[in-house]
């Protein structure tokens, strides 16, 4: 359900915050990278240097890299429709979340025919 990806989004981002986000950021433009351009033109790396440039506070990066992160969430889903046969769809809290990936994996290189080598 769409509540509970936004709360495991919000909750990641705080947690990305704890481990040192902002750290590799401002490390990341004293080297001379730009922030907000290629690859670092992600959520989080766009609105920390807003903040790192004086333009947001840092409330309000980690608030709009949040929503940044909804919008992508909402754009990949969109994307990979629910309904598309290739996708196999696992649940994330399952607690044989592994034992299902393995099991999908298997099934997947199984149906395919042999690499030549």
């Amino acid at each position: 359900p769409r509540d509970l990806l936004y709360r495991r989004i919000d909750e990641r981002v705080d947690g990305m915050m704890q481990a040192g986000l902002l750290e590799e950021v401002e490390s990341l433009s004293t080297a001379g990278y730009t922030l907000g351009e290629g690859p670092l033109d992600s959520p989080g790396y766009r609105e920390l240097g807003q903040y790192l440039a004086g333009t947001l506070t840092l409330q309000d990066a980690v608030e709009r890299t949040k929503t940044q992160t909804h919008r992508m969430a909402r754009r990949q889903h969109a994307w990979f429709r629910p309904s598309d046969p290739r996708i196999h769809w696992l649940c994330a809290t399952d607690p044989h979340l592994n034992d299902r990936a393995g099991e999908a994996v298997s099934d997947f290189l199984a149906s395919r025919p042999p690499v030549l080598q």
